[in-house]
């Protein structure tokens, strides 16, 4: 078992050089929910071509989340957030915590090897948050922002205020480490010695 940590984004590197796997962690601050591989691919585009981003990316905490938000004029109201499976964005990651220093995706499932090479080269980790727990984390969600708005809403880039999101678990870390990988080698070595 590792230790509680508590956080504030933007988050530093050292903060991230900090954690071990199996830390829990509950960040305060901003989060950019953001799930879908067309949003990466058009904040890659943007900073390759100089235009103007909307939002600061630089040392952020990135969630894969689907999020349900009621619009009450100009504000944005939470229903809830979710978590969305990771590999599927593990294409566009390596590259996004390049060229903005993310420090932190937060999602289910883990990522692939060449987004651990990542988060170890440029400090970052991934924070494991377990599906169906929405009634957890959403009241840590204090107000909702929305960027390049879709015909539907559910596909919009949202900035979440959050006060104590977690537990969050780091399940890779900046140094090398992962628990997938971990699990990978028992459940190869359990095949072997049932294979003599």
């Amino acid at each position: 078992m590792g230790r509680i940590v508590s956080l504030t984004t933007p988050l530093s590197e050292g903060d991230v050089r900090a954690l071990r796997l199996d830390d829990e962690v509950f960040l305060t601050g901003t989060v950019f929910a953001m799930a879908y591989s067309w949003q990466f691919a058009k904040a890659i585009s943007m900073t390759k071509t100089h235009d103007k981003m909307p939002m600061n990316l630089e040392n952020a905490a990135i969630i894969h989340c689907p999020a349900s938000y009621q619009k009450q004029g100009d504000r944005c109201e939470i229903r809830f957030i979710g978590v969305t499976t990771s590999s599927k964005l593990s294409q566009y990651t390596p590259e996004m915590i390049e060229l903005f220093k993310i420090r932190s995706i937060i999602g289910k499932g883990g990522m692939d090897r060449a987004t651990l090479a990542a988060m170890q080269k440029y400090g970052c980790v991934y924070l494991a948050m377990p599906g169906g727990c929405s009634p957890l984390y959403t009241p840590s969600v204090q107000s909702v922002r929305e960027y390049w708005p879709q015909p539907n809403w559910a596909d919009n880039v949202l900035e979440l205020s959050v006060d104590r999101l977690g537990p969050l678990l780091v399940a890779m870390d900046s140094h090398g480490e992962s628990i997938y990988e971990k699990q990978v080698q028992i459940l190869a070595q359990a095949t072997y010695l049932d294979s003599v």
